[in-house]
């Protein structure tokens, strides 16, 4: 009986460490603010970024369209990650990122909680949204940019 606890004890491991992240990121609290909504019709990279101080390496999913951005993770990950969609109106983006080539993403509302992607994803985000953003060079590095 010993050999069946044993990996029970180990999904339920995955499944906390899985809640205690989402809730150290602020994810959690993005899922509140934004809802959940299906991210099937959405143009989607996976990529890594950090929300909060927890980094997502490698399974973070974000999708655009002209309404929004969706964000999800890969399914292992899942747990206590509900997908989020994000209006245009309530991103904005710049160029204080902790990390060189990153740049920050900051939630109307939820303006504690913010996301950084690489700078290729953010490019790729800009141009999906509905009109031109304005581009990184242009944003003062204290001010985050909104988008259209």
């Amino acid at each position: 009986m010993l050999w069946l606890a044993i990996p029970i004890l180990l999904v339920g491991f995955w499944f906390g460490v899985s809640q205690l992240l989402a809730s150290l990121s602020g994810w959690r609290e993005l899922s509140q603010k934004y809802g959940v909504r299906s991210v099937s019709s959405f143009t989607r990279k996976t990529t890594g970024g950090r929300i909060g101080g927890v980094a997502y390496n490698g399974c973070l999913v974000v999708g655009a369209n002209a309404e929004g951005v969706a964000l999800s993770v890969l399914l292992p990950f899942r747990p206590g990650h509900a997908p989020i969609f994000v209006p245009w109106a309530e991103l904005s983006m710049g160029t204080d990122a902790a990390v060189v080539g990153a740049t920050r993403l900051r939630f109307r509302a939820a303006p504690q909680v913010t996301l950084e992607l690489p700078e290729i994803v953010a490019n790729w985000l800009r141009s999906a949204a509905p009109s031109a953003a304005p581009a990184p060079a242009q944003a003062p590095k204290s001010e985050a940019q909104p988008l259209p």
